[in-house]
């Protein structure tokens, strides 16, 4: 089986990794994959833009809590561990419906803001409304580390 899969995460890829026409991953006979992800070379600026304010939004709780702690910003923490956890949704099932509608709804504003060409958009409806696509919806990400010696 091959399933379009958009992923929305914040690491940050070059430009040509995420413009990569086809990838696909074996999964023991399934296959998930990528194709002509919504996001091109041209935009690569804009996405890493998009993807710097929400470290933004979402940093400060974390620097707080790790200034609680007496680790100040760049004091190198080697990473100990970490996990992701994320959700998959199917078109028509209500996580996929909820993150559609969110997308669509915030489109005229990222088109707006230069985040996001109306071409773009098109492109993205059209993958949204694809029967066989499947998305990540939400994730969950923890990391631990610790002071070095």
């Amino acid at each position: 089986m091959k399933a379009i899969l958009l992923a929305c995460c914040s690491a940050r890829f070059s430009a040509r990794q995420r413009s990569v026409d086809d990838v696909s991953v074996d999964l023991g006979g399934a296959k998930m994959g990528e194709r002509n992800y919504i996001l091109t070379e041209a935009a690569a600026d804009a996405e890493n833009a998009r993807l710097t304010l929400l470290e933004q939004l979402f940093d400060p709780a974390t620097i707080r809590r790790l200034e609680r702690l007496d680790i100040a910003a760049g004091v190198g923490l080697e990473l100990a561990g970490g996990e992701i956890d994320c959700g998959i949704a199917r078109s028509g099932e209500p996580a996929f419906e909820f993150e559609r509608r969110t997308a669509e709804a915030a489109a005229p504003a990222l088109i707006a803001a230069g985040l996001m060409t109306e071409a773009e958009d098109r492109r993205a409806r059209a993958v949204r409304s694809a029967p066989a696509t499947v998305i990540n919806t939400w994730s969950l990400v923890a990391a631990w580390g610790r002071r070095p010696n």
